[in-house]
């Protein structure tokens, strides 16, 4: 519990280009070894978060967020997106993280 994120679209993330994902629910599974990515990789780029599921449910809420726009999410959520399918529009952000001045 000691950080967030701000991600901030400096270009579209759409069906095409490829939105945000997150796993909902995902801050409250329990703590894994598993790698801790979530992140374009190819078709399997959600293996690593299945993996961190476990038993546990998954429910993949899919965001698209305009330019301009941003979303925020707590470090422990798994979040992620496919590889940009277009071949001429970019997927551009910028990333903020907002950690506590005690870590």
């Amino acid at each position: 519990n000691n950080a967030v994120t701000v991600w901030i679209a400096l270009d579209d993330a759409d069906a095409e280009t490829g939105v945000v994902e997150y796993a909902r629910g995902s801050h409250r599974w329990p703590r894994s070894s598993a790698k801790t990515t979530f992140h374009a990789g190819g078709a399997g780029y959600r293996q690593a978060m299945l993996d961190a599921a476990g038993t546990e449910k998954v429910d993949i809420a899919e965001l698209r967020v305009p330019k301009g726009s941003c979303v925020i999410h707590h470090q422990d959520v798994w979040h992620g997106s496919a590889c940009n399918g277009s071949k001429i529009r970019p997927r551009r952000a910028v990333a903020l993280h907002l950690i506590r001045e005690d870590v």
